[in-house]
């Protein structure tokens, strides 16, 4: 069935948001952002090349370019959906997509207490306040805020694409065998989990994203795959994910060729796995996240690998790979039920290699749901030649 979020859902985050505006004096907010525009509007552009503005007021409304117009009129929950044209660009004024779409924001907006998304470019300041005499108020996190707690339909996207994530991940390993390449297993296994997706679920929109890296080239923790092809003894970490309707899933899983070349990978497993477990457990309503991310920091500290840990333990996650809050030292967020979060320890080595695994997990009023299933025990992470 298509996906459609319920209309009392987004009015339900609408509201939320208003009332922060309202504490912070603002009337009317102008989103830009396209993860927040999508979630406020139910509108998901293929390309944001020109701009799209949710307009957050007493009466909110959708501001986009013609070409998207009958698109967005059929995806929107909001009622009010006005458009701009490209033919109003260029010529002597040499009007901008911003400055037309920001035009169209202001022609229908009373009070001028207007709020801007701290994130947007900074020309958009410049636009409102030299073409339309507004100083526009900043503001920051207002959206994520909302967003970082997850409703049953989003959790519902996120579970989906974690299956398929586990499935990509299974097909990955098997085809790991020594002279394939990593861009070989990245793009059968992205074919895999969109095939299965289609199957699955033939009217959402679905995109898998695999990124295998193996040797040494595991102690790089964001590395893309190459033409090197697998040899005995490699240690390799495979990260699968597919983002459904625009919702991510993380999958990552490191396993070895055979045994590894480097025999103290094996060590760094247990411990990066023990640190990984540990701070799952100990996820629940009312921790900050710094506490996660030193629970398992500790372990591998106390295990000999503080020069090794180069990021931090986990993130949120949803309409973005990478979302507010995060598993990091300096985070004194609480956890609250509903957030979806990755826990992602590592430890890499350079010039010989890296251990990661990665889960993403559901906030339970009981604690924690984990989403991802893949096997993390030793003996299944050792791909037999």
């Amino acid at each position: 069935m298509n996906y459609k979020v319920e209309r009392k859902l987004v009015k339900e985050r609408i509201t939320r948001i208003q009332n922060e505006l309202y504490k912070q004096g603002v009337r009317s907010l102008f989103v830009l952002s396209p993860p927040n525009t999508y979630y406020l509007s139910g509108f998901q552009a293929t390309a944001y090349t020109r701009p799209i503005i949710v307009v957050i007021s007493e009466s909110p409304y959708l501001i986009v370019p013609e070409l998207e117009y009958n698109n967005a009129k059929e995806k929107s929950f909001l009622q009010d959906v006005y458009q701009y044209s490209d033919l109003e660009l260029g010529g002597r004024e040499e009007r901008s997509p911003l400055e037309l779409a920001l035009g169209i924001a202001v022609s229908y907006i009373k009070e001028r207490e207007i709020g801007l998304e701290e994130t947007s470019p900074w020309i958009a300041f410049k636009i409102l306040q030299e073409k339309f005499t507004i100083n526009p108020i900043p503001v920051k996190g207002v959206v994520e805020k909302i967003r970082a707690i997850k409703d049953e339909q989003e959790i519902n996207l996120i579970r989906q694409g974690c299956k398929l994530a586990d499935f990509g991940m299974k097909v990955e390993k098997e085809l790991s065998i020594v002279g394939a390449s990593e861009i070989e297993i990245m793009s059968k296994g992205n074919a895999a989990m969109e095939c299965e997706g289609a199957k699955l679920f033939p009217e959402w929109t679905l995109k898998a994203g695999s990124r295998p890296v193996s040797g040494s080239r595991t102690a790089l923790p964001h590395a893309l795959p190459t033409g090197r092809r697998l040899a005995c003894g490699d240690s390799i970490i495979h990260g699968t994910g597919v983002v459904i309707e625009g919702y991510h899933s993380e999958d990552e899983r490191t396993f070895f060729l055979g045994y590894p070349k480097e025999e103290i990978l094996l060590k760094v497993y247990r411990d990066v796995t023990k640190a990984q477990e540990e701070a799952i457990e100990s996820i629940r309503p009312g921790r900050e996240c710094r506490e996660i991310d030193s629970i398992a920091r500790t372990i591998l500290i106390e295990a000999g690998w503080g020069d090794y840990i180069i990021h931090r333990t986990g993130h949120s996650i949803g309409l973005e790979g990478h979302e507010t809050p995060f598993f990091s030292s300096q985070n004194y967020t609480k956890l609250s039920a509903g957030m979806v979060v990755t826990v992602e320890p590592g430890i890499y080595l350079p010039g010989i290699g890296g251990v990661r695994h990665s889960d993403t997990v559901l906030v339970t009023e009981e604690g924690t749901e984990v989403l991802t299933k893949f096997s993390k025990n030793l003996e299944d992470a050792i791909i037999p030649l």
